[in-house]
């Protein structure tokens, strides 16, 4: 019954990748519209890029500082708040 707002994932899980995880959350009943947040090691582009087609709200790149992702969560949740405002991304 919890559905979050927001999920963090690890894009380098052992078993299943963060992309895989991620769409398959999106799969859950409730969970379509969850903004997700991808984590990971991988500064090149082509991750960024993967993490946009997965259907991730952010890239973040580790390690990742307090005012990083306390900057990025607001941002997803100011553009929850405001759907009418184009988002950054």
């Amino acid at each position: 019954e919890f559905r979050p707002d927001i999920v963090l994932l690890d894009i380098g899980l052992p078993v299943m990748d963060g992309y895989e995880l991620g769409s398959r959350i999106r799969e859950l009943p409730g969970l379509e519209s969850v903004h997700l947040v991808a984590a990971t090691g991988s500064s090149h582009e082509a991750g960024e890029e993967r993490s946009r087609a997965a259907g991730f709200d952010a890239h973040l790149v580790k390690p990742i500082s307090i005012r990083t992702l306390s900057r990025t969560l607001d941002e997803i949740m100011s553009a929850n708040a405001h759907p009418e405002r184009p988002s950054s991304r």
